[in-house]
């Protein structure tokens, strides 16, 4: 998966106002699953990718496509997806 689909992943969900562990429980499937979601190399199934969906109530476009930064304001990154960055910085 690209990381702009990640990225879009974390923005629906920040838009929602659901966290990572609510997201968890929506899909009735635990917390670390979620948290796999986000880690590079992570490739879904198209069932995982359209349960996403159901349970957001939006359509793959929402989830994969550009566009959807281009039709909303810039959102800044969600913070729990910056934590490679803090940790990088403190390793330097």
């Amino acid at each position: 998966m690209s990381k702009k689909g990640w990225i879009n992943l974390a923005r629906v969900l920040e838009q929602q106002d659901i966290t990572l562990y609510k997201f968890a429980q929506l899909l009735n499937v635990p917390s670390c699953t979620v948290t796999s979601y986000f880690r590079e190399g992570y490739n879904p199934t198209i069932e995982t990718i359209l349960k996403w969906c159901d349970v957001l109530q939006v359509g793959l476009n929402d989830l994969y496509d550009d566009r959807l930064d281009r039709r909303r304001k810039e959102m800044p990154r969600p913070s729990y997806l910056n934590i490679n960055e803090k940790n990088n910085k403190e390793d330097s």
